[in-house]
């Protein structure tokens, strides 16, 4: 759900710590994904963002999970998916097992695939969902950490790219017809 609605690297999402989710003085709820660790990398410069969270992940009840979590660090330690291993030979990798088994089993049994589908396939339809509302180049950029076509313009590095109250209307307009969640919803909240 969180690649659905933020456009993140599977990766990005499984490797996440606890305190990774934020709040800016003005309330946005956001992923930090500025910083590395030794269990923790990104995979370009562009990587390094700050995602609002999006309205349906707070309906869902992920906030709510997330303090459950910050309540069990000293417990579980501080990844917010601490049940998830990195692969033996790569300390930085633990999408791998969730992407497997999400290849493996649920998209065949969901839906006919083609080739091109996989894991990482959600990620793409975040892209599309923020171009059919037609967010901006910068947008794009900023939220989903993809690196520019033909390089950046020196204003690109003016003001605070990185701020997440930039980009809240972007996000909260991610959407996909007919995809209703409201029966994931916790009780007395829609």
């Amino acid at each position: 759900m969180i690649m659905l609605f933020s456009g993140a690297r599977p990766n990005e999402v499984c490797q996440l710590f606890v305190e990774d989710i934020r709040q800016t003085e003005a309330g946005t709820q956001y992923f930090d994904m500025i910083d590395e660790s030794e269990t923790q990398s990104r995979k370009a410069a562009t990587s390094r963002r700050r995602i609002p969270i999006h309205p349906e992940l707070i309906r869902l009840g992920f906030l709510d999970f997330v303090a459950e979590r910050r309540k069990r660090v000293a417990v579980n330690g501080p990844r917010l998916f601490h049940e998830l291993a990195a692969k033996s030979d790569r300390p930085t990798s633990f999408a791998w097992y969730p992407g497997k088994r999400f290849n493996e089993v649920y998209l065949e049994q969901e839906i006919t695939v083609d080739q091109r589908q996989a894991f990482y396939s959600i990620r793409h339809s975040a892209r599309d969902a923020l171009r059919r509302i037609k967010v901006s180049e910068e947008a794009l950029l900023a939220i989903g950490g993809w690196a520019p076509a033909g390089g950046k313009a020196v204003s690109s590095n003016y003001g605070d790219i990185h701020n997440p109250d930039l980009w809240t209307e972007e996000v909260a307009g991610i959407a996909y017809e007919g995809l209703d969640l409201s029966f994931l919803y916790p009780k007395g909240k829609t």
